[in-house]
């Protein structure tokens, strides 16, 4: 169902440029959240193995970076909710559904943060086997699934 926004009184103008300032807000700490993540512990889950472990408070400051920012994403789309059902409710609806799945698979990603501070650890633990399958384990936490190739 689509609205006429210009119908709109001025105390629910005021209120929907409240809205925008706190969904800008968000974006901006969504952003900042993420790009610690990103220039904080991802370098250092690429790195080498025995390196995470002496690391974990970045590591984990990042998995923590990562849990805001994925509750910061669902809260964006709760915020502008209002402002999108005026035009459609049907695009207020999915948009929030899309931004609860991107929080979720966010927060998922907390995960390898966690599991390669503690392979670090075992890794450490066990000597800094030459060949192993702690290295194996790694770098599947880290890959993204890729699709199967067929042979000729």
């Amino acid at each position: 169902m689509l609205r006429d926004p210009a119908s709109t009184p001025s105390l629910e103008a005021s209120r929907f440029r409240a809205l925008a300032r706190v969904v800008a807000a968000l974006f901006v700490l969504t952003m900042l959240m993420g790009m610690v993540d990103a220039y904080v512990a991802a370098p250092i889950l690429r790195g080498p193995l025995a390196e995470i472990h002496p690391h974990r408070d970045l590591v984990l400051l990042g998995a923590l970076m990562r849990l805001m920012m994925s509750i910061g994403v669902v809260m964006i789309a709760v915020a502008f909710f209002p402002v999108a059902r005026r035009f459609s409710d049907t695009v207020a609806v999915s948009y929030l559904g899309f931004r609860v799945a991107e929080g979720v698979l966010l927060a998922l990603g907390i995960y390898a943060h966690v599991l390669l501070v503690e392979l670090s650890d075992s890794f450490l633990n066990a000597g800094r086997p030459v060949s192993s399958h702690f290295e194996t384990l790694q770098s599947s936490a880290l890959s993204s699934p890729t699709p199967p190739t067929r042979s000729p």
